[in-house]
């Protein structure tokens, strides 16, 4: 678990089928515009069994959960909408994030993350469409 604690940054560069993946997962067009060319910072802290992630993305104040692994949490997304979502971390390192988004008719969203060295490797999945992307360890 103490690999994913950090400050993440993502490199935009990295990421394959964005475009794809937002259309197909019902994103609005103004969204997918508004978060292209956005460099988020994720910075993960443990506290225990307590996970608090934030969000900075640049266009608003930074956004933050606290959640337990296994538990879902219930909360608003970035841009005020509803999102229920579970994390877990299996015993192989891979953190898998299951979401649910108001803003795209609740469709089920899977993402994997896993840490090789200073980088964090996403995979984030909708309706059969996959995204991934690369952050980097700052």
């Amino acid at each position: 678990m103490a690999q994913f604690v950090g400050k993440w940054k993502t490199i935009n560069s990295t990421r394959k089928n964005y475009e794809e993946y937002c259309s197909s997962s019902g994103i609005p067009k103004d969204l997918i515009d508004k978060y292209r060319d956005v460099v988020t910072v994720m910075d993960m802290k443990q506290d225990g069994d307590k996970w608090l992630i934030t969000y900075d993305t640049g266009l608003g104040p930074p956004q933050s959960f606290t959640f337990i692994l296994g538990q879902e949490l219930v909360t608003k997304d970035l841009e005020g909408k509803g999102v229920k979502a579970t994390a877990t971390l299996s015993e192989d390192g891979i953190w898998t994030d299951k979401t649910s988004h108001e803003i795209m008719g609740y469709k089920e969203t899977i993402t994997t993350k896993r840490v090789e060295g200073n980088k964090m490797i996403a995979s984030t999945t909708c309706g059969g469409v996959t995204m991934t992307y690369e952050l980097e360890k700052q």
